[in-house]
């Protein structure tokens, strides 16, 4: 093929190139050597064709072959920009959807665990500070006995939050029935109480003005407000699950129909 394109070549080429000094006839030599050099190492196609004078066309490739040059067959569609609108839609759903289920309905069942379990707090701490002023203790607030107290609720306040943040991690209230809730419930609250009991022996230090005996009888009395505030605990996060269960449902009946729309 490449001899019947320099066949085509007019006379008059030849014969000027033939009067040319000599350096530049060496010159072109050397380049025509380097350009078929680079065309058999790379690989070129010289092809011919045209119904009106002749066209070359070149494609050059790696090791012979030829690169295509590859289309989407979307480039063209007239529904392009209504394709990625919804893909747009359709991600930002999924991770709204993923939001509610793994930060937004923990996040607010703690909260409100957080403020029940300082409230409970409050009521022992409440109870052992008239315990104090019943046995006629000075400056109750700064007595040695309820700030040692103090600290001790605190720790048991974190220890309980512990147990209830593994229990949210379940998460499926929203999926039991009432009566398997209720029965889940007063499991988790017998549970917790016992843990309460548990971990006020281990902490409670200081028994100069109180001892754990008394401590024990003490706390008997405030127990039923303690396991109302347990209650309420649990109660809420059933219903926050149950509404972000509704809200997923929302999230995935938008989803199909922008699936409708696709197909």
């Amino acid at each position: 093929m490449v001899e019947n394109v320099y066949s085509e070549l007019p006379a008059g080429f030849w014969h000027l190139m033939m009067n040319m000094p000599m350096w530049f006839q060496i010159g072109l030599v050397v380049g025509v050597i380097v350009l078929l050099f680079f065309i058999v190492k790379q690989g070129v196609t010289i092809v011919r064709g045209g119904s009106i004078g002749t066209k070359i066309g070149i494609s050059i490739g790696k090791q012979g072959q030829e690169i295509e040059r590859r289309v989407s067959p979307h480039q063209l569609c007239m529904h392009k920009q209504d394709i990625t609108v919804l893909f747009h839609k359709s991600k930002e759903l999924y991770k709204k959807k993923w939001t509610i289920e793994n930060l937004e309905k923990i996040k607010e069942q703690i909260i409100y665990a957080e403020q029940k379990c300082d409230q409970i707090r409050q009521i022992f701490l409440k109870a052992y500070l008239s315990e104090l002023e019943r046995k006629k203790i000075l400056e109750l607030v700064d007595s040695v006995s309820y700030k040692s107290y103090n600290l001790c609720c605190l720790v048991v306040q974190e220890m309980l939050l512990d147990i209830i943040r593994e229990a949210f991690k379940e998460n499926h209230f929203g999926d039991k029935t009432p009566k398997d809730f209720d029965a889940y419930k007063e499991d988790k609250i017998e549970f917790l109480i016992s843990k309460t009991t548990e971990f006020l022996n281990v902490v409670y230090f200081y028994q100069e003005d109180i001892k754990r005996s008394e401590l024990y009888k003490l706390n008997q009395d405030i127990v039923p407000k303690a396991i109302k505030l347990m209650n309420d605990i649990f109660e809420n996060a059933r219903d926050v699950a149950i509404d972000d269960r509704l809200k997923i449902m929302a999230c995935n009946e938008e989803m199909t129909k922008i699936q409708e729309e696709v197909i």
